[in-house]
């Protein structure tokens, strides 16, 4: 599992540095984009699929993670623009939307910006709505069952939360 954490702790915007807004847009965005953009020829012969990950911080607007929730959403309009895009070349293109995952490695943040997140988190109501987390495995397993789908039908988006 990837911890995003490492890539980029929490941060408010007014206090991110340059660097971690470019961190954040390059990881998500960038690192969406051209993936996509190289694996379009190849799918065209294979007729293949593009799942693109996004987050539940699209629609749930946790604190310190504006710029990565901003950075989401624009996955998801980047995925409803190439299904169009690419659907009259048998280009299947769908969003995942993954909730609040159970963390392995406590370690990758700053004790100091842990307690600071789960303190906005709580204050803000963030918590209460994420759930107790997922293992890696139902995300995984979701993702599977999209690549499964018969040829004639879309998953267009596909949001998996944690239940509570």
């Amino acid at each position: 599992m990837i911890n995003n954490a490492a890539i980029y702790p929490p941060f408010k915007l007014e206090n991110g540095s340059d660097d971690q807004i470019r961190s954040v847009i390059e990881t998500n965005i960038l690192g969406t984009l051209y993936p996509c953009r190289e694996a379009i020829p190849l799918l065209k012969k294979s007729r293949g699929d593009i799942i693109n990950i996004s987050s539940e911080a699209v629609s749930l607007f946790p604190p310190l993670l504006s710029v990565y929730a901003a950075s989401k959403a624009a996955v998801e309009t980047l995925s409803k623009s190439l299904r169009l895009e690419l659907a009259q070349q048998g280009i299947r293109v769908a969003t995942l939307r993954v909730g609040h995952m159970k963390r392995i490695d406590q370690s990758a943040l700053d004790p100091e910006i842990m307690a600071e997140m789960l303190k906005a988190f709580e204050e803000s109501g963030f918590a209460a709505q994420t759930g107790e987390g997922m293992e890696e495995s139902t995300v995984v397993n979701t993702l599977m069952q999209m690549l499964k789908l018969p040829a004639d039908a879309n998953i267009d988006f596909l949001e998996v939360r944690s239940r509570r």
